[in-house]
């Protein structure tokens, strides 16, 4: 397949890297907040989802025979979620494709209705949003690096003193 100016990848892969230059380095650190908040957001409620069977009550399939998988994968978005806070450019495109991995699984395993597509288009959005603030943040820093930490001024050593 030949990527030429009409594929929709090569077009949404052009979009990406224009917007990604033109971004300022507070817009950037908004995108990664947005999905970093909402993979806690994903991991506090699959979390409480995957307790409920503790209080006989199951929703979406989840039981006390999976309870461990679902606290597993709880903790796993929300330690990519805290890879997204750190700036991390693989935890948000690792959790943007399990989100997404989990989603598809849901709506073949559930249907359209129950799967919650509304909600996780948002939440995919978000994860997008990861992703766009995390690539840009890093072409930033590489563009402007980071002078924080040089000396401005060399205080005088004792040795200099006659």
């Amino acid at each position: 397949i030949a990527f030429g100016s009409h594929c929709p990848v090569a077009v949404a892969q052009l979009w990406i890297v224009r917007l990604i230059a033109r971004m300022k380095s507070k817009d950037a650190l908004r995108r990664i907040k947005i999905a970093w908040v909402a993979g806690v957001i994903s991991a506090s409620l699959t979390l409480i989802v995957a307790l409920l069977p503790l209080l006989r009550v199951s929703v979406l399939g989840f039981n006390l025979s999976g309870i461990f998988w679902n606290i597993l994968g709880a903790l796993f978005v929300g330690a990519l979620a805290f890879g997204i806070s750190r700036k991390s450019r693989i935890c948000a495109v690792v959790l943007f494709g399990y989100f997404l991995f989990w989603k598809v699984v849901f709506v073949l395993q559930y249907g359209f209705i129950l799967s919650g597509l509304w909600t996780g288009r948002i939440f995919l959005y978000c994860y997008v949003q990861g992703i766009i603030g995390t690539f840009a943040w890093h072409s930033l820093q590489k563009d402007e690096p980071n002078t924080a930490l040089e000396p401005t001024a060399t205080a005088p050593s004792v040795s200099d003193k006659p």
